[in-house]
């Protein structure tokens, strides 16, 4: 499962390269359509893929598979 995609709905950084967290934070500050583009298609992406009802159905899947395995 992706988490998000890279300038889609949000930025991949190195966390150990400060100039390129830096060149990413400039990016979203200069360009506030973008932004809020990418904040839209993020919060979309989480409210289609981590709902409380798609977690707790993955969650009751993962017992039933278990169930079946021990059995």
């Amino acid at each position: 499962m992706k988490l998000f995609g890279d300038g889609i709905d949000g930025y991949v950084v190195n966390t150990d390269d400060v100039n390129q967290t830096s060149e990413k934070l400039d990016l979203l500050i200069k360009n506030s359509s973008k932004t809020k583009i990418m904040g839209e298609n993020a919060a979309k992406y989480i409210s289609e893929n981590f709902s409380i009802e798609t977690e707790a159905k993955k969650l009751i899947q993962h017992i039933r598979h278990v169930q079946n395995t021990e059995t």
